[in-house]
This record gives structure tokens, sequence and C-alpha cells, in this order.
């Protein structure tokens, strides 16, 4: 069914045509035209938003927003900025609202120890807005619109959600996260994300991704800022959408990579990633069934789906016991083996890690990842894995993060039933691990297996709780390393 915007445009622009003619009308009406299309659009986006309380459940899951002090400052504009850079021997891309980074050697002479922190595949979009994220706009001032245009973007927490709904849809390039960049003169915006490095595609390719974004706004997946809808002229800019869209030169994936166009639903997407991931995301071999339909391990947010495992209900006991030990998630790497969906992973990121790395079965991880950036939680590698006790673990972790390990955090939880206790967590330099149990063990049950595990890791119990949720009771324990 067609919007009210896309029933009442035609009209109106039959209606101003005419009147095009007057003399001195032309401007002022396309003008007044394009507002009104404009305004519309951006109506329909909120009133659709209207009580879609799930919403407000992703802020718990949604990774924190990190800020790092950068070596740049003084520039009053992006033309300034982008001459800094280049004394600097800074290779940027001037872009109409962003100024962009591609991966580099030089980048921590201007970015410092921010390159280390994010994958060497990361690139930089600081927006020309120079403000905190929280105040900024993405559409930069200089480039000329229609007024309402910069209302629809909305906040840049929309182009966050964009991003994310994007690469869910295998449509675009991973986001890593919205920080905000320090210096002594002024605070900017920078969107991180994974930079795409390819051809423009073909004809044929263009047509063929055309037909998929088609498909994805028909399934009210996503609306769109410009009033023009497709017919934007980066859109109908064939086969490059002015740049935008990529054949990526390692996959040969279309990616489209910019997402200031688009306004997502995220709730309409999640839900349905969740419906098609429902047979995969159980817990070893048994399921827990309401009626007919098999449900979730894990209980996710704004997806309409119960879950056998409510994280919102153990997260608080297990974020008190790392208190009570000295042992705060901010600023700590995770290892979250079993992650599942990755609500542990993400509540871990909401609470200030700084990265995640998560394991479980491939055809578990598949929609893991689609799950985590739709919630928000982007700061994320996870890994398809058939775990065991033999498992190397260190084989997976990228040789980028193997500085950030010292004093990493492992989520341990109702998985020693199904992996064992895995070997090579020896040989990582962790220094905490949350463990539970499986349905009503107990510490003295747990007495052998917590023997094992101090032995083989060297580690000692700190602490443990018992809880209960809908699967029955559990033991929580932390552990923390022996220091030599």
């Amino acid at each position: 069914m067609k919007s009210f915007s896309e029933v009442l445009g035609p009209i109106l622009y039959n209606t101003f045509r005419p009147l095009k003619k007057l003399p001195f009308t032309e401007k002022i009406l396309r003008s007044g035209y394009y507002e009104l299309m404009a305004f519309l659009r951006f109506s329909e986006h909120r009133l659709r938003s209207l009580g879609k309380t799930d919403n407000l459940d992703f802020r718990a899951y949604k990774q924190s927003q990190q800020a790092w002090p950068v070596a740049f400052g003084g520039a009053q504009n992006a033309e300034e900025l982008c001459a800094l850079f280049d004394r600097l021997g800074v290779r940027c891309v001037q872009g109409g609202h962003t100024i962009y980074l591609p991966p580099q050697e030089k980048l921590t002479a201007v970015l410092g120890d921010m390159v280390a922190a994010f994958p060497p595949d990361a690139g930089y979009k600081i927006l020309k807005n120079f403000a905190a994220p929280d105040e900024a706009v993405y559409l930069f001032s200089g480039v000329t619109r229609a007024r309402s245009a910069e209302k629809m973007t909305g906040p840049l927490s929309t182009q966050e959600a964009a991003a994310s709904a994007l690469y869910a849809l295998g449509i675009g390039p991973k986001l890593y996260g919205l920080t905000e960049l320090q210096s002594k003169e002024q605070r900017y915006s920078c969107f991180v994300v994974r930079h795409v490095a390819g051809a423009v595609p073909t004809l044929a390719e263009y047509d063929r991704f055309m037909r998929i974004l088609q498909q994805h706004i028909e399934k009210k997946y996503f609306s769109l800022t410009s009033i023009s809808g497709l017919q934007d002229e980066d859109f109908l800019d064939k086969p490059g959408c002015n740049g935008n869209l990529i054949r990526e030169a390692n996959s040969d994936e279309l990616l489209y990579v910019d997402f200031q166009q688009f306004l997502p639903e995220t709730n309409r997407i999640l839900a349905d990633v969740v419906e098609a991931a429902r047979q995969d995301l159980h817990f070893g071999d048994t399921h827990l069934h309401h009626g007919k339909k098999k449900s979730l391990y894990q209980a996710i947010p704004g997806a309409g789906h119960a879950g056998k495992r409510d994280t919102s209900m153990r997260w608080p006991t297990i974020r008190e016991m790392l208190a009570a030990a000295e042992r705060p998630l901010h600023g700590r790497v995770v290892l979250d083996i079993c992650c599942n969906a990755g609500l542990m992973s993400a509540l871990a990121l909401n609470a200030g890690a700084s990265w995640v790395l998560g394991w479980d079965l491939p055809k578990v991880i598949v929609h893991s990842r689609r799950i985590l950036a739709l919630l928000g939680a982007n700061r994320t590698q996870l890994f398809p894995a058939q775990l065991g006790p033999e498992y190397e673990l260190k084989k997976d972790i990228p040789a980028w993060i193997t500085p950030h390990l010292e004093g990493a955090v492992v989520f341990y939880l109702a998985a020693w039933h199904h992996v064992g206790l895995i070997r090579d967590l020896a040989n990582i330099p962790w220094q905490t691990m949350v463990f539970e149990s499986h349905q009503n063990e107990t510490v003295d049950s747990l007495r052998e297996t917590f023997s094992e595990l101090m032995q083989l890791w060297q580690a000692e119990l700190h602490s443990s709780r018992e809880i209960a949720d809908e699967s029955g009771k559990r033991t929580l324990a932390i552990f923390l390393r022996k220091t030599t």
C-alpha cells in the first residue's frame, strides 16, 4: 500500500506545475513543493514510530559511545581541516557532508591511540559540521537542501541505525561505531566504518542491487530521506550511484557505503531477522516450545519472541558481582564463549567494554552478527566454531587486538556441559571469568568441576551466587586469575 506522501506527491506536483509559468513563481513554488514533500515524509516516519516502545529496550543493548583525544585542532572549517591533513601527509576524501580518512599508515599522527583500538580495515568519516555527536547533524550546512530534509535525517543515532541496518541486510559495510573526537579547541563526530575497496559495478550488477533495494523498501524496512525516493540523483547515477555503490574486491559483494539517505524501521527488520533465525538460535539439542513454534534461547528486545533465558534478569547480578570483585567491564575486552545471539555481548558493550570476541556454531554466528548490528552493538568480532576442550581460541584472535587482551573478561555462561573446559584459555591473559552453571547445579555439585577449572586456568573462586529465571535455578561464579 502506498504511503500518504506517495499518493499526495503527484497531485501536488500537477497542481503546482501550471503555476510555474507565472512570472517570478518557479523558484518559490519549487522550494515550497520540496519543503512540503520533505515534511510529509518526515511526519510519516514519525507516525510509524509512535507506540513502538520496544525501541526503548534497545538502549540497554546499544554499545557505549567512546571519546578519543586527537592530535589536530584549530581548523575553523572542513577546508582548513583537509589542508591540515594534507600537510601531515594524511590522505582524505571530501564528500558533501563528511571528510573520510581511509586506512593508511599515518593515521596515528592525527587520530592517536584510537587507530589501535579498531581493526586495521577501519575508515573514519568525520562530519563537516564540527560538534559532539549529541549536538551534531549529519547534513552539512554548506549544502543546499530543504529544511525538513535536515529534520528527516534526525540525530546521528538515526544514521547509526541506518548503517547497521544496511549491514544486517547484507547491502552495506559494517559500522564499528560513532565516536567523539576531542581536540583542545574543538569536538568532532566520527563514524568508524569498515573500509570498502573495490570497483564500480556493472550495469547488470547495478540493476540487481536496485531491485534488492526496492524489495527492502516495499517490505517497509526503509523509507528514504529524499523526496525523490529512488529517483534521487545518487540512485539514478548508473552504475556507481555517485560513488556510493561498490563491488568489493575480496568478496564481489555489492555494498552501498553512504547511509544518510535511509530511515530504517529497525523493529521490523529485527523481527524478520529473528524469525529467520528461530530454528538455529536454540541451545544444544533441546528446544523450548510455545505453541507449535520453537522459541529462542535468549529473549531479544523488540523482536516479539519469547526466549528461554532473559538476559535482563541475569545481567544486574553479574554487574554486582563484577563490581564486588573490583573488575569493571569498562575498557576491557570480553571473550564470550558460546555467545548465542550475543545479548550478553551487547550488554557488556553497553557497560563500556572496548570490544567483544564471541564464539558459537557457524549456523548461529550468521544470525548473531545481524542481530547485534541491529541492536547497536558493533564493536564485535564473532567466530564460527565447533568448540571443544582442544579448540585453539588464540588462532582466531586477530593480531591487532592481541595487545588489548591483558585484563580481559571471559563469559563462560551455561557452556561447560556443551564444550567442556577449553584448555587454550590458559594461553590468553584474561583476569576475570563469569561462570554460569546449568540448571539446578550448586556450588557443592560443581566442586569437582571448579577444582579442575582452577587448576587448568590458574584461577581462584572469588564469589558465587544462586540465581533463578524461567529456566530454573543456576549458579553464577566469579573466578579471578592468580597473579604471578
